[in-house]
């Protein structure tokens, strides 16, 4: 009996050391699992963090790349509003010369008449004098383009005459303007750029065997000539030794100034006045500058449409008998090659004859001087 309650103990002892054991055992298992289960969400937030952060930096890096296939398209398009902004600032200094034109007109209108009428009555003594002067000193002509004129191609006291002006070239479109002038066989008048004409040699020959003006424009074309008369005459300096060399004689003292002579980049380099001073000093120096009455346009927004500069070209030739027209040869400017011949058709048709600068006589010297082309006076 005793013998039976000891073994029943011992089972009762044995079955409550492994209940313990297997609370023991589930104890340290929650444990262990509690304490995991925090730094596994940690790193499931940190992993849904990057994967964010990757996808935000593979689109970063897919714009990035389609940057790089657009930027030759957006290198063309910047250098297409470069070239807008240049033809803006152009058509800017074309309005402030005119501009200042109708002003000067309405303040000295009363003098101009004056002026003219004393003219005529000078011309009439002068006549002998007026058929052996010109600005160059040059007795040749070049023919008057089937209009009107003296024996000499010289044109005749009060006739409507139009000098043809081409700035900026010589370029791969100066020989096709040369052809249509060849054509019509009147003359044009080049206002040459130095670095141009010395890529252009023969070309620059060629145009003067034809009988053709050639004169100053500027060595560079470069504004900052303006900043002081030290670098406006330097590069006068350099433009008139290219003439020389290629074309073998000196450049006649007739310039036309980078942007006219009421130019508004002047203005950002040395001031209001400095035109004003250099226009006076360059005539102190026996030079003639000369602007023009007629703008084509080709250098301002309807540069490449040929019907709207026609328009433009008639409507400001109207009530003109001197016309100085201003044109540019350079490449972009095929709509002025276009034009061309209706241009020299509409001003033959309206009785005008053509003549080079070269052809001025004291009396057109004059008669351009009073209408505010040659040697106008800068008013600021």
């Amino acid at each position: 009996m005793n013998e039976v309650i000891r073994l029943k103990k011992q089972m009762w002892i044995k079955a409550g050391l492994a209940v313990l054991a297997a609370v023991l055992i589930a104890g340290v298992f929650l444990a262990g699992r509690m304490s995991v289960e925090p730094l596994t969400e940690e790193m499931r937030a940190e992993l849904r963090d990057t994967r964010s952060e990757a996808d935000e930096r593979a689109k970063e890096a897919e714009l990035l790349r389609e940057d790089l296939e657009d930027s030759e398209e957006m290198q063309e398009k910047l250098t297409a509003k470069k070239a807008e902004i240049e033809a803006l600032n152009d058509r800017i200094d074309e309005l402030e010369q005119e501009l200042a034109e109708l002003e000067e007109n309405a303040a000295e209108e009363e003098e101009h008449d004056t002026e003219s009428d004393a003219s005529s009555d000078d011309d009439s003594e002068q006549e002998t004098t007026n058929d052996s002067e010109s600005v160059n000193g040059d007795d040749s002509a070049t023919g008057n383009g089937n209009g009107a004129g003296s024996s000499d191609g010289r044109p005749d006291s009060g006739e409507r005459v139009v000098y043809l002006t081409f700035d900026d070239g010589p370029t791969d479109l100066t020989p096709d303007i040369l052809s249509i002038l060849d054509d019509y066989d009147v003359p044009g008048n080049f206002f040459v750029i130095g670095q141009r004409m010395e890529n252009y040699p023969q070309l620059m020959r060629s145009m003067d065997g034809a009988g053709h003006g050639i004169y100053s424009h500027s060595y560079t074309h470069d504004y900052a000539i303006y900043e002081s008369f030290e670098t406006y005459y330097e590069d006068l300096n350099l433009m008139e030794q290219a003439y020389e060399r290629v074309l073998g004689k000196e450049a006649p003292p007739l310039v036309r100034f980078p942007g006219g002579s009421s130019n508004h980049s002047s203005i950002e380099y040395s001031g209001e006045e400095f035109m004003v001073e250099l226009t006076a000093d360059i005539q102190e120096r026996g030079y003639h500058y000369i602007d023009w009455n007629v703008s084509s346009g080709d250098a301002s927004a309807i540069y490449d449409d040929p019907q709207a500069m026609f328009d433009q070209i008639v409507n400001q030739s109207q009530g003109e008998d001197v016309i100085v027209p201003l044109f540019h040869d350079t490449d972009r400017n095929q709509a002025t090659r276009d034009i061309l011949p209706d241009v020299i058709e509409y001003y033959q048709a309206q009785g005008y004859s053509f003549h080079t600068l070269d052809d001025l006589t004291q009396e057109e010297i004059t008669r351009m001087e009073n209408n505010r082309i040659l040697n106008r006076n800068v008013v600021r």
